[in-house]
């Protein structure tokens, strides 16, 4: 079993009754599902890019086979923001991703 929590509140759970209530409810789940795989993002924590013309027609480029240099100097800078793809495995996509050096890989299982 899975459980993707996300968070998007700017103040922690020393100021707000809603995180409280968050970490309140991620303790429980772990306590009657100690073997789930728990994901607990906090979106005001991470760099989570702006999904953008460049971004979309970035992802597509490698699908088609068109190699990550040809790619224009704003689309590469934001394809390798992998940060959001390194936090949330259910939110990458079935395609290849590119790397930093210019390569392109499969994304992780």
């Amino acid at each position: 079993m899975k459980l993707l929590v996300v968070r998007a509140h700017p103040l922690g759970s020393d100021r707000s009754r809603t995180m409280q209530l968050a970490d309140a409810f991620v303790a429980g789940f772990r306590q009657s599902h100690p073997d789930a795989l728990v994901e607990d993002i906090n979106l005001y924590a991470a760099a989570v890019p702006e999904i953008d013309l460049d971004l979309l027609t970035g992802w597509d480029a490698p699908k088609a086979g068109e190699p990550f240099v040809h790619l224009g100097p704003m689309q590469q800078a934001k394809l390798t923001l992998r940060e959001l793809h390194d936090a949330v495995p259910e939110l990458r996509p079935g395609r290849r991703w590119p790397t930093p050096c210019g390569t392109c890989r499969s994304p992780p299982g």
